[in-house]
């Protein structure tokens, strides 16, 4: 997986959640993130599970621009951030 160390830190560096679904969604991606899977398509990088990348199991799309997007089991975005990894934007569904 490329960059797997660089997204690793990031979901090691997301504490200050103010939802408990986004934590949830965090801890989830951290103890199954051996199990990512990786596809680079349109500039965009995407991490996935199952081995298909979908909108239903898109787990992390980070953009060109290096900006990383987070969603949930659902297919759902729950989490923005800079390319630095600081919090722009938070949602629960």
């Amino acid at each position: 997986m490329s960059n797997a160390n660089e997204l690793k830190q990031i979901l090691d560096q997301v504490k200050d959640l103010y939802f408990g679904s986004s934590l949830l969604s965090v801890e989830y991606l951290q103890k199954n993130f051996d199990q990512l899977n990786s596809k680079k398509e349109d500039n965009s990088e995407y991490w996935f599970l199952n081995g298909q990348h979908t909108v239903s199991n898109t787990r992390v799309k980070r953009y060109p621009s290096g900006h990383w997007v987070f969603y949930d089991k659902n297919g759902l975005r729950f989490l923005f951030l800079d390319p630095s990894g600081h919090l722009l934007h938070e949602c629960e569904w």
